[in-house]
């Protein structure tokens, strides 16, 4: 009797678990998760930012308010209270050597490629912004791309939802983290790959730039409904992307490899304080996800909708 009694429990906690058990699928359908259990006192939460979108996230996100009001401190990818130190130390990092010239490294065909369609963006050429690592050119295509679906949008003017909650982190006397440094994300952006394969991804990502607008429209409106999944397979998993070999080879840079930094200093952080932690939306999907290896570390993760 008794081992058909413990063969019976046995059944019901394997039921129990597999009912539990989630994949890195079942993360999405909203912009913020809930993180409760191992050994919080209180919940934390995640929260997915989207970088050219302000402050109007407060009052759009259901229970974003809510989790800012309930939480201790506010954690984001960089600490910007230093804006100037920040800049300063940016404009000093996208700046090209001699021997790292567009010139140097393209063959005369593909200068005149990039030269052309840079002049179309940009209004400048290869040769007004030879000073400038592709890189950093690179992250400016989807502010343009944007600025041209939102003809309103100013980016002189715009402050965007991870500065807003930095800000009313201040002004509401919360303590603010940064999961990075200045150091880290430039390394990130304009050093881990090659100049000449910067320029490369570059120039592919300008002659696909029509293809690069549909996917600005499609993963804004993916962001709005909070289907996470969907960006992140429309984002490194397109096979309609044209320059999807860049794309593939920087997912790892961009987002696995940071997301473990993230993790290994989550816990403690969460168990600190109770915390709202707010990152780029794709940080949260996939496998690799803070999302999902937060639920493998025990933590139940259940989205506020």
């Amino acid at each position: 009797m008794k081992k058909r009694f413990m063969f019976s429990l046995s059944l019901i906690v394997l039921f129990a678990f597999t009912l539990t058990a989630q994949e890195p699928g079942d993360f999405t359908g909203s912009l913020l998760w809930r993180v409760t259990g191992d050994d919080l006192k209180n919940p934390s939460y995640i929260f997915g930012t989207h970088h050219l979108l302000g402050a109007e996230l407060m009052y759009e996100v259901p229970g974003l308010k809510e989790a800012f009001k309930t939480t201790e401190q506010i954690i984001g990818e960089l600490n910007l209270e230093d804006t100037a130190a920040l800049q300063e130390k940016i404009m000093q990092a996208v700046m090209l050597t001699e021997d790292e010239s567009y010139k140097n490294l393209l063959s005369e065909e593909e200068y005149l490629r990039l030269d052309a369609g840079l002049k179309q963006l940009f209004g400048a050429g290869a040769n007004q912004l030879k000073t400038m690592k592709p890189g950093f050119i690179g992250t400016q295509l989807a502010i343009i791309l944007y600025m041209q679906m939102n003809p309103t949008f100013n980016p002189a003017t715009f402050e965007g939802i991870d500065s807003y909650l930095q800000k009313a982190a201040r002004e509401n006397n919360k303590a603010f983290l940064g999961l990075e440094t200045i150091e880290d994300q430039i390394n990130v952006l304009l050093n881990s790959d090659s100049q000449l394969k910067q320029m490369q991804s570059l120039l592919c990502s300008i002659e696909s730039i029509n293809f690069a607008a549909e996917m600005t429209k499609i993963l804004t409106a993916g962001y709005r409904a909070g289907n996470l999944q969907k960006m992140y397979t429309d984002s490194f998993k397109n096979e309609k992307d044209p320059c999807v070999q860049f794309t593939i080879s920087s997912k790892d840079v961009l987002l696995k490899n940071r997301n473990d930094k993230w993790i290994e200093k989550l816990p403690a952080l969460m168990k600190e304080k109770s915390s709202l932690i707010a990152v780029g939306a794709l940080h949260l999907a996939g496998a690799d996800g803070i999302l999902y290896q937060l639920h493998k570390k025990g933590y139940q993760v259940t989205a506020v909708k």
